[in-house]
């Protein structure tokens, strides 16, 4: 795939532009919405902790329905599964777009979730089939380049899309993209098999791990929320107690469609990794949800002014994460996973030392190191966790590290909002005014204290799994960090 003066072989450039594009999508979905929620939220008139349902609805949909797409999508339906989800993410964006109800918008989220998870659930599938074995790293760093620049925009295209005419705007960006999508999967993507409908999961495992993941985070979101009655959490706890068991029921009863393969998680370094990943994203992922509430509150800053203050970390990512991919392709992803985890926990500490409205320019340079950690983690920990799956799972294991992503992503919101709605007074957003900056800052830093609690376990788990640095044939063996055990 690389040629010897570093350049990319051509007939792979289709694939990883795709790759690019289709992360490009789902990241910006989360990154122009992060910055307009406070605005979203007063025109809801919905509190700070409840304005999170705008993300985790979509979240939820990816979180949900990844696994079973994963698994019916490898079943001979890669292009099939890609176009659609497309179609779906940009009804549901145009959908969104012409919402004026709080319950409408949530519902038509979780469609674009759906959507994405269809698309999110192919691409781990094209990495590990039209991919060389030797070069999956690149192809996670197209992935982590596409966030990247979507981290970029998101913020700056939803701070000046809110400024200059209404947060509606900021779904119909998703348009021009998706067309274009659309017609590149057409051309570049093979002709997809004949599916094995033996292969496919079972409805009874698709159902009950909808219901678990959904009611388990309806039971996070309101822990602290005042206004909600103990029937309706004792109800949604009964729930999730019940379609938990039934997931298990569903894996045991049958393990050829099994929604969740035994063999696949049952992999001692594989579960670790994917728990230090799930830490280290609940952090990344509830701090991108406070930071505009604090910037805008604490700092005084406008919403564009916000989103282009978050862009730093963005640019910060994109100018390292490629060569962070062919680091990780010739020496393993140890050395990045666990440089992410303390570039992470210096903005921890960072949010928890300065005093707003002081402190401004170290914080810059502390979101450069987070932007530096999304480079180290979405490339180096991804690709040690494709590296260390169950051989012969290496579609599932990639599609699971999605779902761990993504759930991670909605826990993380989940968590950190749980934490403000029980530090903060019970207000709507319309009474933004009543919220002093010291009550926020006392907010933000419980917030980054968890942050922190998060990490270290994180670096913990990710220092007890060791390298591995695959050769040009796929095989995986331990090295040590070190250039000259590289394979090259």
């Amino acid at each position: 795939m690389e040629k010897k003066d570093g350049s990319i072989d051509r007939k792979y450039i289709p694939i990883l532009v795709l790759l690019f594009m289709g992360a490009f999508i789902d990241g910006l979905d989360t990154t122009i919405v992060n910055v307009a929620l406070p605005t979203m939220a007063m025109d809801f008139d919905v509190s700070m902790s409840n304005s999170t349902w705008i993300i985790l609805g979509y979240v939820l949909g990816l979180a949900a329905l990844l696994i079973p797409a994963g698994k019916a999508c490898k079943n001979g339906r890669v292009k099939k599964f890609f176009i659609a989800g497309t179609l779906t993410l940009l009804i549901g964006s145009v959908v969104c777009g012409f919402s004026k109800e709080y319950a409408f918008m949530v519902v038509f989220r979780t469609v674009q979730g759906i959507g994405a998870a269809m698309m999110s659930a192919a691409m781990p599938s094209i990495i590990v089939r039209l991919l060389p074995p030797d070069k999956k790293g690149i192809g996670m760093a197209a992935m982590g380049g596409a966030s990247g620049v979507a981290l970029i925009l998101g913020p700056t295209l939803g701070g000046f899309v809110v400024g200059v005419a209404s947060w509606n705007w900021i779904f119909f960006i998703n348009i021009p993209f998706g067309i274009v999508l659309v017609l590149l999967a057409m051309h570049c993507l093979p002709k997809d098999g004949v599916p094995d409908p033996s292969k496919d999961p079972t409805p009874l495992g698709a159902v009950s791990v909808f219901l678990t993941v959904g009611l388990l985070l309806v039971i996070l979101q309101n822990y602290g929320d005042k206004d909600q009655g103990v029937e309706l959490m004792i109800a949604c706890s009964a729930g999730a107690l019940v379609s938990l068991i039934v997931l298990i029921y569903s894996i045991k009863h049958d393990r050829e469609r099994a929604i969740i393969s035994t063999k696949m998680v049952l992999n001692r370094d594989y579960i670790l990794l994917g728990s230090a990943f799930f830490l280290s994203t609940m952090m990344l992922t509830g701090t991108q949800y406070v930071m505009p509430y604090w910037l805008q509150i604490s700092y005084g800053m406008s919403t564009m002014e916000s989103g282009m203050f978050l862009t730093i970390s963005s640019v910060a990512m994109l100018t390292i994460v490629f060569w962070v991919g062919k680091l990780v392709d010739r020496r393993g992803g140890r050395s990045s996973s666990i440089a992410a985890q303390l570039c992470r926990l210096m903005l921890c500490i960072v949010m928890i030392v300065i005093t707003p409205p002081d402190g401004l320019l170290i914080l810059a340079a502390a979101m450069v190191f987070l932007g530096f950690s999304q480079a180290f983690s979405g490339t180096g920990h991804t690709t040690r966790m494709i590296h260390h799956a169950t051989p012969g799972y290496e579609d599932e294991s990639t599609n699971f590290l999605l779902v761990i992503n993504y759930a991670a992503a909605a826990m993380g919101a989940v968590v950190y909002s749980m934490i403000i709605a029980i530090t903060l007074p019970e207000t709507t957003l319309l009474e933004i005014a009543d919220y002093t900056v010291r009550m926020t800052n006392d907010a933000v830093n419980f917030t980054a204290v968890a942050g922190i609690a998060f990490l270290v376990l994180a670096l913990v788990l990710s220092i007890l799994v060791p390298n591995r640095v695959p050769d040009k044939s796929g095989k995986a063996s331990e090295a040590s960090d070190a250039p000259d055990n590289a394979s090259e």
